[in-house]
């Protein structure tokens, strides 16, 4: 993705969106959850005998159904589930962070809660001041969208059980800039 449209509050192209700049930021992403996702596919580890026929390592090919029957079948909520996805993944997810995925921008933080993963991305030359949201949420947005949907361990079963994805962007301030929610509703 090449995006030359002008981010900068003060006019002119900032330079961060240059050729694969989103592409690098979401394959750290995907990158990053592919590991923990594996949870999700490997119920049997998780859960017991019950699940061992919907584990595996072929996590895109555990659907929803089969998940929530093996949970049923050791008395766990799709709540359970949840809990031990974010209370597994998320400390392993961390280990590796910060770190940088382009030359401006670092993959600093990881977080889960309810049913909500949250990657959290620092520009580290810009401020929250010298770039517009809307621009910047316009920029990367559909192709943050895009690259979650075509991400099969991404979708199943974590979204297809109301699992949402939200990256989010800060300036080197701290300040939020802009953030891109996913669910499966946007992967139609």
């Amino acid at each position: 993705m090449c995006w030359t449209g002008s981010v900068g509050r003060m006019g002119g192209r900032n330079g961060i969106f240059g050729a694969g700049w989103s592409g690098l930021i979401l394959l750290a992403g995907v990158a990053l959850l592919a590991p923990e996702a594996a949870y999700a596919g490997k119920l049997g580890q998780a859960l017991g005998s019950a699940a061992g026929s919907v584990g595996g390592t072929a996590v895109g090919g555990v659907s929803a159904e089969a998940t929530r029957q093996a949970l049923a079948a050791k008395g766990m909520t799709e709540d359970d589930f949840f809990r031990m996805l974010f209370a597994r993944g998320i400390p392993r997810a961390k280990q590796d962070l910060p770190k940088m995925v382009d030359a401006e921008t670092e993959f600093y933080d990881v977080t889960g809660s309810g049913r909500e993963w949250g990657y959290w991305y620092r520009f580290r030359r810009y401020a929250s001041r010298d770039l517009d949201p809307a621009a910047v949420k316009k920029a990367l947005g559909p192709e943050i969208i895009s690259k979650v949907c075509a991400t099969p361990n991404m979708v199943s079963p974590f979204m297809e059980m109301g699992g949402t994805y939200r990256y989010n962007y800060v300036g080197r301030d701290g300040q939020l800039i802009m953030s891109v929610r996913v669910s499966r509703q946007d992967c139609n």
